[in-house]
């Protein structure tokens, strides 16, 4: 009843979800019983949508996500009831079984939405981590994009976020960040009475800009309108609706709760059906005295309830200490099969009604109801009736034995809570130990769920469960793995001051270092500071610090000496270690694996090859550890820094990811593994090989929460598959598509790094307007000023681009200037030796370009600058990369075509058949490659360095640029011919005369043509017969 905006505005939103593909979210917000549950709730009813709610609790209940697993648990049931089998191949092709099993855990109902779809396992690993709870988020997002359709968007509602917790927080913005959910909307609703302006919830709507429903109370005509439909009559009705209006201020559940309360009352003379007049009457006399008294909606329910059985008043005593919602099986395993009358009695008093029709969970219809109920029970007696009901479930399920892994994870949240809200009447010591071994177990459980500040409370209830004089004396082994998983929980959820008092209790009672070594890492992982030094501390502890000589002399000697000992074990040797069985080495591989980054980003490369060799021998002494393919791979990387041995570097490389099969290595490591490991199997390895990996890595990466990994994976991608010579049209909808999402998370450091070759890419292709126009294109234009580009991020990239894509066209005059631009602020390619396969092609282009200029200017700068880049080249074909011989051999036939002597030289002149089966054998090996763009290069530079009359290199350069989907370049070739014969033909009638001026314009005009092969004859122009 008044209503209709507020209905067509949440109407609006979903249309545009649905229609438009977006990802919205909408809260109505109003006082406690002004109708925002059932406004939501019926609008969305009837819309075509998969709907599911939750609602958080007023009462503290630690079950991990609870509200979250409800909304989520009612989709599945949502999926079942309608195309089960759609939704399956959905959820099937975009989920992998582990996502499937990290939700699993939370929503059961995914074992029947894809059934036998992974192993039977249903418990997510008992140590939890911050990885963990990333890819939880990860994960349900991937379960939101499969099943958010057009045909049936996904509609979430989370009702009372006044009591939401910081964590599903997090959800529920990640969720909304994402760019690939599409028809889905978020709908809130909360108590703008119980939130104030530093809320989370209100920083939320403030800074994502969230549209807010104001839901006021009804009106006196709305209220008449409403007691019309009611009482089903309109006479006198108005009187009656000042006067509920008055008594209840409009709110919409009070009035609904008064009209009920007058119904079902004792006094008949109050509000009564007229079988004669057929319709309700009443005297409103009556009403307004006896309402006087009744103005607290929650007086009103209870006194309905105290009008109940006895038996109904204490099912519902009993259930309101399970909060707003409960499971009838934990209340059968209580009062037994009795209670079923309650239950039918209760809901057909509008008290309670059920989840859904065959649903064992059961709700309060308001929380006004639930209030009521909870104030049945005397707030002095509450504490020891839950103690009651959890000391009974505990009874039920463990006994007298301590045997809690085959007890359901919602009943033992159920059970410790219980124990919690009364653990002031627990007195005796055995007993306090036992629940507190208890919530130790919970923390263990909820961190497995990624619900660490649950695991946090847990953790600090257990602890204040033990006597701090003793507790560390008589239990030992229990308070130090007790205050150690409140260090790591703490630092999961960035609790600093928890951490820092439990790090503290840790480092104080621990009788050993290898007790202190769990708090110590999860001080370092909570700890967003450089803690280079913290970790060099710890080393020194553990007995393998750094050296006092850190010289480049000391890191090459450590070189030399684990060359050697690398030399002499195989590959099977290595992958045959055992286990390392030592607690201190292992921790002291972990540390260098983390220093090491630390290390390297401040340049400090001796330190960090100092500490990797010392790493290498512990492991070939002690054995493989989880971290080993981190330190092999780092060893390689660094390898390569200090002009060492590519082939040792290589096999480091692939060492490192077969042993990543042998340990069970973190997801984390496996991703830094492979990102390592990218830099050295460009140099023995098809580029096209890497690709499918680096996809892998960036979902892995997602699925951990780490976009710097996610967007670093995809940015080796991109210029891997560039230069691959695989097809660019494929290129192009990916680098949109991850573009996009750069922009959308707010990741601008690879945004701008990768904006220059997704316009490269668009060039090439065709797609923008100009193919030679990189920094100034309109799409990088569009990007740049949107994110506010700080003038330097990409800035080379766009220049080594444009310099490519120049040099295709034969614009040497962009190509130049571009090179010059980079050889004034590209260090990389001023190396001796350098770490990755995207320097050799700048190096690659400079060599070339410097081969051009000698061509026309013949000074010998150039040719000296083109040896030495050739050189830098040729050492690295000669190290084993298999990426680089054909470049090698299109700059050995370049080099041949610009040093062929003069007409009187003494020197041996190559003849015209060698010089183009040098050309002709680096064509076919750039096919043989796949680099198709360097054969096409190669073909275009043999047709101007040959003269060729006829157009097999021209035809052959074309075929090439076509399959690798450069059809810019083509046009832009075309182009340029028809205008240079245009213009050559205009200038020959005018300008070019005779004498010797006229002789060496006319050879000028001739050449010209005949390098960008115009067909002519001497009709066309006639000065060529004369000359």
């Amino acid at each position: 009843y008044g209503r209709e905006k507020e209905v067509q505005h949440l109407c609006d939103v979903f249309q545009s979800a649905k229609n438009d593909g977006i990802s919205d979210a909408i809260i109505v917000s109003g006082l406690s019983g002004t109708g925002k549950t059932t406004l939501i709730e019926t609008t969305f009813e009837k819309e075509d949508c998969l709907y599911g709610s939750g609602k958080f609790e007023m009462q503290e209940v630690s079950t991990p996500f609870s509200s979250l697993s409800n909304a989520i648990s009612a989709i599945g049931q949502a999926i079942l009831a309608a195309d089960a089998k759609k939704y399956e191949d959905l959820i099937k092709s975009s989920l992998t079984s582990d996502d499937i099993k990290k939700l699993r855990g939370l929503v059961p109902v995914l074992d029947s939405v894809v059934p036998g779809y992974c192993d039977t396992c249903t418990r997510a690993p008992k140590k939890g981590t911050k990885a963990c709870f990333e890819h939880f988020k990860y994960a349900l997002r991937l379960f939101l994009r499969s099943v958010s359709t057009q045909d049936r968007p996904v509609v979430l509602f989370m009702d009372d976020l006044q009591w939401i917790d910081e964590m599903t927080m997090q959800i529920l913005k990640s969720i909304l960040s994402d760019p690939d959910i599409k028809h889905f909307v978020l709908v809130g609703a909360y108590r703008e009475d119980e939130m104030d302006a530093d809320h989370i919830v209100s920083s939320w709507i403030t800074e994502d800009v969230i549209d807010v429903i104001e839901l006021a109370n009804i009106s006196p005509v709305q209220i008449a309108e409403a007691l019309s439909d009611i009482l089903e009559t309109k006479e006198n009705i108005q009187e009656l609706a000042d006067l509920f209006y008055n008594r209840t201020s409009g709110n919409a559940f009070h009035m609904m709760q008064l009209v009920d309360f007058i119904k079902n009352h004792n006094n008949p003379k109050l509000l009564e059906y007229s079988p004669t007049q057929f319709r309700y009457v009443w005297n409103i006399k009556d009403i307004r005295q006896f309402t006087s008294l009744s103005d607290n909606v929650v007086g009103m329910i209870v006194a309905k309830i105290n009008q109940l059985p006895e038996t109904a008043q204490s099912f519902l005593q009993l259930a309101s200490c399970f909060g707003s919602r409960f499971d009838m099986r934990i209340l059968l395993i209580l009062e037994g099969g009795s209670i079923s009358s309650s239950l039918d009695t209760a809901i057909q008093q509008g008290l309670l009604e059920r989840i859904a029709d065959t649903s064992n969970v059961i709700k309060f219809v308001h929380d006004k109801v639930y209030q009521a109920a909870v104030e049945l029970v005397p707030s002095e007696e509450r504490a020891k009736v839950h103690y009651e009901i959890g000391k009974k479930l505990l009874c039920h399920y463990c006994g007298d034995q301590d045997n809690f892994a085959d007890i359901d994870d919602a009943i033992f949240f159920t059970c410790v809570d219980q124990l919690n809200f009364g653990k002031d009447f627990i007195n005796d010591g055995n007993f306090r130990l036992r629940l507190a071994k208890l919530n130790c177990e919970a923390v263990v459980r909820a961190a497995s769920f990624s619900a660490f500040l649950a695991a946090v409370k847990y953790a600090e209830i257990s602890i204040s469960l033990l006597d701090k004089k003793t507790m560390w004396t008589d239990e030992y082994s229990f308070c130090l793995e007790l205050h150690t998983l409140l260090a790591e929980v703490s630092s999961n959820c960035g609790q600093s001051e928890q951490l820092n008092i439990a790090a503290r209790e840790v480092f104080k009672h621990a009788k050993t270092i290898d007790d202190k070594l769990r708090a110590h890492f999860a001080v370092f992982m909570g700890k967003p500071k450089d803690t280079t030094k913290e970790y060099s501390n710890l080393l020194e502890e553990l007995g393998e610090g750094l050296p006092r000589d850190q010289s480049k002399v000391r890191a090459l000697a450590c070189i030399i000496r684990t060359h050697h000992s690398l030399e002499s074990s195989s590959d099977e040797h290595i992958l045959k270690l055992p286990p390392m069985m030592c607690m201190r080495k292992g921790a002291s591989v972990r540390i260098v694996t983390m220093l090491v980054d630390n290390l390297i980003r401040h340049d400090k490369f001796c330190q960090a090859t100092i500490l990797l060799s010392n790493m290498v021998a512990v492991t070939l002494k002690e054995g493989l550890s989880e971290y080993t393919p981190l330190i092999l791979a780092q060893y390689g990387s660094l390898l390569i820094s200090f002009d060492k041995s590519i082939k040792m570097a290589c096999r480091l490389g692939s060492l490192a990811i077969k042993v990543l099969d042998v340990v069970e290595a973190s997801p984390i490591a496996r991703v830094a593994v492979f990102t390592y490991t990218s830099f050295l199997t460009n140099w023995q390895q098809p580029l096209s090989l890497h690709l499918d990996r680096r996809i892998e890595m960036y979902q892995d990466s997602l699925r951990l929460g780490d976009l710097w990994g996610a967007f670093g994976s995809i940015t080796t991608y991109g210029m891997e598959y560039f230069y691959s010579g695989l097809s660019l049209t494929p290129l192009v909808q990916d680098m949109q598509k991850f573009v996009g999402q750069m922009a959308s998370y707010g990741q601008h450091l690879f945004l701008f790094t990768n904006l220059p070759l997704y316009q490269a890419v668009l060039n090439l292709t065709g797609e923008s307007e100009n193919v030679l126009d990189m920094c100034k294109a309109k799409e990088m234009l569009e990007y740049r000023q949107k994110h506010e580009w700080d003038g330097k991020i990409g800035k080379e990239s766009c220049w080594s681009y444009g310099m490519q894509i120049a040099f295709f066209c034969g614009d040497m005059e962009t190509a130049n200037a571009y090179a010059n631009n980079l050889k004034r602020t590209d260090s990389m390619s001023c190396r001796k030796r350098l770490p990755w396969y995207f320097g050799h092609v700048r190096v690659f282009f400079f060599a070339l370009i410097a081969i051009d200029n000698y061509r026309r200017t013949r000074k010998r700068k150039y040719l000296r600058e083109a040896r030495n880049y050739k050189s830098k080249i040729k050492e690295c074909v000669h190290e084993g990369s298999i990426n680089l011989p054909h470049k090698l051999q299109i700059l050995e036939a370049e080099m041949a075509s610009v040093k062929n002597p003069g007409l009187f030289s003494r020197k041996k002149r190559i003849s015209a058949d060698s010089l183009q089966a040098l050309y002709d054998k680096a064509i076919a090996h750039s096919k043989r490659s796949g680099f198709l763009q360097d054969a096409a290069l190669c073909a275009q530079l043999a047709g101007r360095a040959l003269n060729v009359d006829d157009n097999r290199y021209r035809v052959m350069e074309n075929e090439l640029l076509e399959n690798w989907g450069a059809t810019a370049v083509i046009r832009h070739h075309q182009e340029k011919r028809l205008s240079l014969k245009k213009g050559y033909l205009t200038e020959s009638n005018t300008t070019l005369g005779s004498g010797s001026t006229g002789y060496r314009a006319r050879s000028r005009f001739i050449e010209g043509i005949q390098k960008e092969g115009i067909e002519f004859s001497s009709v066309e122009v006639p000065f060529i017969q004369a000359g």
